[in-house]
């Protein structure tokens, strides 16, 4: 459940925020997760190794690269309906890049500290 946290955690900063990162060129954006055979579950820009099941998501700016109006209605309403919680350890790289996303685009979030918690913390990976 954690790990699915995060993947929603993910995937909606790179829904509402990955337009902005790359405003003059329009790029699609993919991310990979998959299970390794110890039960780890990665999430990567690049594909998985050959054979190894996974899912894939692509994201597109083109909506918001071009100043539609209807790409900032429909971040609004991502913003409203799909509130962002950063659950955030301390050293996590992963951490880092949400929450300056985060910031960079004053999008509202709330922050879960999970350095005191070992179970929340055995769920973080960087």
């Amino acid at each position: 459940m954690k790990t699915h946290i995060f993947f929603r955690i993910l995937t909606t900063a790179a829904c509402l925020f990955g337009s902005l990162l790359t405003p003059l060129a329009s790029q699609a954006v993919t991310l990979y997760k998959w299970v390794d055979a110890d039960g780890n579950i990665s999430y990567q820009d690049s594909p998985p190794p050959p054979g190894q099941k996974y899912e894939e998501r692509s994201f597109s700016d083109e909506g918001a690269r071009t100043g539609d109006r209807n790409a900032e209605i429909a971040r609004d309403r991502a913003i409203r309906e799909n509130p962002v919680t950063l659950y955030r350890a301390d050293n996590c790289e992963s951490c880092d890049l949400v929450e300056t996303i985060l910031d960079a685009n004053d999008a509202p979030y709330t922050m879960v500290p999970v350095d005191a918690d070992a179970e929340r913390k055995a769920g973080c990976r960087s």
